[in-house]
């Protein structure tokens, strides 16, 4: 006969490590809670000595007003954070509400264009003026120098609205409401006004020329005689993109701003007192309760290596859909053992191997007997194998004869060890091998069916019980 080629390597499931780990429940329980008082214990024990300790009750105390402090400071540190970004918000939101430049419509802004003349002429001969080269850049940069200086706020305020603010909201931007400029050695100098309102113009125009009145008295007395006068005034409404860049910025780092202020004030709320270290009776009990729950944690863990992981990498029969997809077999049946009494809670994760609820061993042996006659009508004697216990076999063997008695039913044993089963294998009987759920190993269920294969070819036929 050719010999088929079994697969002897067994895959990794994580649902049969989950059932398998919760089929096992007591164990895992049991295994917890010796592994919490242990490790409870120790710590109860070793927490017991230490507050007995001159030494370690001092070097405790260190530690703790160490942990107190470095918490003030952290808590004080983002107080102060917290109060200086709050004052920052308070400074925008007033800027928000009485800068000139955060109100303007950029798509309307009003400028007002101003050409002044410095001059100081002075006779050649008669009937000959000539501008006055000494002095004339000195009185140019004077007058610049006291108008890019003046008190923009105060030009652009009124009796109605007095916290007008007439600077720039960014005091890196160049952009201003009020700029100056000159053509030196000639006397001109060129203003340009910007505003809200025609209004707004014209009133730090106003503000300028009464600066300029009080200025030309020093400014006559200190360098020189001149006049100082209008040459051209224009006004216009324009589109001022910079206008809208700052005012999108401003309301950019506004938010950031408010988001950082939460998220400062989220960590403040967060942060939690330092958890002491405790040198009484009472603590060494948290302690050992809180261990002893750590404990029981490493135990449920170590549990489902043991009965999880290791279980499903033993190579041996996890769960019946398994076995039944490894081989492509026939499966007649699953019965659970009529030994073994389970609770509801095991019966319902044993479901999951296979090994259904409703069943019990009578019901798995009718199960059994009908799909006998399904599948194997034609077969007359029948040969039980498997890796299982031969009380087991023999019991079985029994059972199916009594609900089968128009078929001669045989144990053979285990043709691992057992020499007649391999001889009873190869006199030609139709062969249905019996395995054990978790104890039944592939190694030995593959030398068995490669038995099969060599005596006769038939399906592979199997019998689970668990």
């Amino acid at each position: 006969m050719s010999e088929k080629k079994r697969d002897t390597n067994v895959e990794l499931n994580i649902t049969d490590m989950f059932w398998h780990f919760a089929c096992n429940w007591k164990k895992v329980l049991i295994l917890a809670v010796v592994l919490g008082l242990i490790v409870g214990g120790i710590k109860l024990a070793i927490t017991l000595v230490n507050i007995n300790d001159p030494e370690y009750l001092e070097e405790v105390r260190k530690k703790n007003e160490l942990s107190q402090e470095s918490y003030e400071f952290t808590v004080a540190a983002y107080e102060k954070q917290i109060e200086n970004m709050q004052k920052q918000i308070e400074r925008k939101n007033d800027l928000k509400d009485n800068s000139v430049i955060l109100r303007m419509d950029p798509y309307n802004t009003f400028v007002k264009n101003v050409t002044f003349f410095i001059k100081t002429d002075y006779k050649i001969m008669p009937g000959m003026d000539y501008q006055n080269p000494n002095y004339t850049n000195a009185l140019t940069n004077g007058y610049i120098n006291a108008i890019a200086t003046m008190n923009i706020d105060k030009a652009v305020a009124t009796p109605e609205e007095p916290d007008l603010i007439g600077q720039n909201p960014y005091p890196n931007n160049a952009y201003s409401l009020l700029t100056v400029s000159e053509q030196s050695g000639s006397g001109l100098i060129y203003i340009t006004i910007r505003g809200d309102s025609q209004d707004c113009v014209d009133r730090i125009l106003d503000n300028i020329m009464k600066m300029i009145e009080e200025r030309k008295a020093l400014l006559t007395e200190t360098i020189g005689e001149h006049e100082f006068s209008i040459i051209s005034e224009t006004d216009e409404v324009v589109t001022d993109t910079t206008v809208r860049f700052l005012q999108t910025s401003f309301v950019t780092s506004n938010s950031e701003l408010a988001e950082n202020l939460k998220t400062v004030q989220g960590e403040l709320e967060d942060l939690k007192q330092p958890s002491m270290i405790g040198t009484s009776v009472k603590s060494a009990l948290f302690g050992f309760i809180k261990y002893g729950i750590l404990g029981g944690i490493g135990g449920v863990i170590l549990g489902f290596l043991i009965w999880g992981l290791f279980a499903c990498l033993r190579g041996k029969v996890n769960s019946v859909e398994e076995l039944r997809q490894k081989y492509d077999a026939v499966m007649l049946a699953a019965i659970p053992k009529e030994s073994v009494k389970r609770s509801k809670l095991d019966k319902k994760l044993i479901h999951h191997l296979g090994i259904r609820k409703r069943l019990n061993y009578r019901s798995g042996l009718d199960l059994a007997a009908a799909n006998i006659r399904l599948y194997l009508q034609e077969a007359k004697d029948l040969l039980l194998i498997g890796t299982v216990e031969e009380r087991i076999l023999t019991k079985l063997c029994n059972d199916l004869s009594e609900k089968l008695p128009e078929k001669k039913i045989i144990v053979g044993g285990d043709v691992n060890v057992d020499a007649a089963a391999v001889s009873a294998v190869e006199e030609g009987h139709t062969v249905i091998c019996v395995e054990e759920l978790n104890e039944s190993n592939y190694r030995f269920i593959n030398h068995e069916l490669e038995a099969i294969d060599k005596a006769r070819e038939q399906e592979t036929y199997f019998i689970v019980v668990g």
